[in-house]
């Protein structure tokens, strides 16, 4: 947004990002969830009234209401996670960064949380930069960047990078499900092409 990243600006900026760790107890710097919570927006000098109605929107959203006097050292990873995040997202900037910061959840609280990371970004406009090392991550991406020792080996949609899979593969990577089973499909002669979307495949597979 054309800031210059210093101390002059330093106000505006913070506003306009937040970056998630990949060591998540680095992210929590309150006894509780609503200490976290009301951390940032308690800095950046909201008033009583924006806090309130941050608050509750961001607590309705990642289903914060029941644990929100509960000490940060008595959350499972997924409830940190959660927080974490909320913590960053309530003041609703326009980039987020999350630096590996999820590879200890399962699949089904990754998923959840995609759910709930995509309303906002599709309500918001709001711009999220997922790092991992989990391709499964990356399967509802605009954008994938692949970097291999420091450089950029690949950047594309996600079907054009999946498509270079024998690519992939030679950089260690483990493929997505959905696209493990695509190119055991295609072998079989039962499909033509990669799906990402697994509702679609299964749609086509019984016409």
């Amino acid at each position: 947004d054309n800031y210059y990243v210093d101390d002059r600006n330093i106000k505006e900026v913070r506003k306009t990002f937040g970056v998630v760790f990949d060591r998540i107890n680095d992210n929590l710097v309150g006894d509780t969830v609503l200490d976290n919570l009301v951390f940032t927006l308690n800095n950046l000098q909201y008033d009583e009234d924006e806090i309130k109605y941050l608050l509750k929107e961001v607590c309705d959203n990642f289903n914060l209401n029941n644990i929100l006097n509960k000490k940060v050292s008595n959350l499972t990873n997924y409830e940190k996670q959660k927080v974490a995040i909320a913590s960053i997202i309530i003041y609703k900037p326009k980039v987020i960064i999350l630096d590996d910061c999820i590879n200890q959840l399962t699949r089904i609280e990754k998923d959840k949380l995609f759910e709930i990371l995509r309303s906002y970004k599709k309500k918001y406009k709001i711009t999220i930069i997922l790092v991992t090392h989990d391709l499964e991550d990356t399967i509802n991406s605009d954008r994938i960047i692949v970097m291999d020792k420091g450089k950029i080996v690949l950047d594309d949609t996600p079907f054009k990078v999946y498509k270079k899979y024998d690519k992939m593969k030679s950089l260690g990577f483990k493929l997505p499900f959905m696209i493990e089973l695509s190119l055991k499909l295609m072998n079989l002669n039962l499909i033509d092409h990669i799906y990402l979307d697994k509702g679609k495949l299964v749609d086509d597979l019984w016409k």
